[in-house]
């Protein structure tokens, strides 16, 4: 127990050295029967040499979406987000309509001044324009994306 504790007080008093600096340390004024031993023993359990010594973890990438790593022009994997608000000049509310192509990582932005679904078509229609059709549009479930939606279902359920 001596003989242990005396040995982690000169590890932690010489900052956490290895087993072979150790024991020329100790061996200065003592000579421990099974000295090697029982430094390594002491230097094993001890936590910050433990946390310093660690091996890092290799995470494995996740494979990507096929849509990803498809063939396939820019643009024609979309996906859609919006932004803000940001303040104009004149004081009003704008939002920022974001198309973002899944292959090429491009991005193309469009200014609304509304999160109705209408404001939504109008910037979908714009940056069709400009962009093309794409053949696969990725969104999250925003009530202003399924507001249309959610209405013209709750209008076929009440006249049913």
């Amino acid at each position: 127990v001596i003989v242990k504790a005396l040995i982690l007080y000169q590890h932690k008093k010489h900052c956490h050295v290895g087993v072979q600096i150790l024991m020329s340390i100790l061996r200065e004024n003592y000579w421990i029967v099974g000295g090697r031993r029982s430094t390594r023993a002491v230097i094993s359990k001890c936590i910050v040499c433990k946390r310093q010594k660690a091996k890092k973890q290799e995470a494995i990438p996740a494979t990507l979406p096929v849509d990803r790593i498809r063939d396939a022009c820019v643009f024609e994997v979309t996906g859609t987000d919006f932004a803000g608000p940001i303040y104009l000049k004149s004081g009003e509310k704008a939002w920022i309509c974001i198309f973002t192509c899944a292959v090429f990582r491009a991005v193309h932005m469009e200014v609304v001044t509304s999160l109705s679904t209408e404001a939504f078509l109008q910037a979908l229609r714009r940056f069709i324009a400009r962009r093309g059709r794409p053949s696969i549009l990725y969104s999250d479930n925003a009530t202003n994306y399924v507001w249309h939606l959610q209405r013209s279902t709750a209008d076929k359920l009440e006249n049913y």
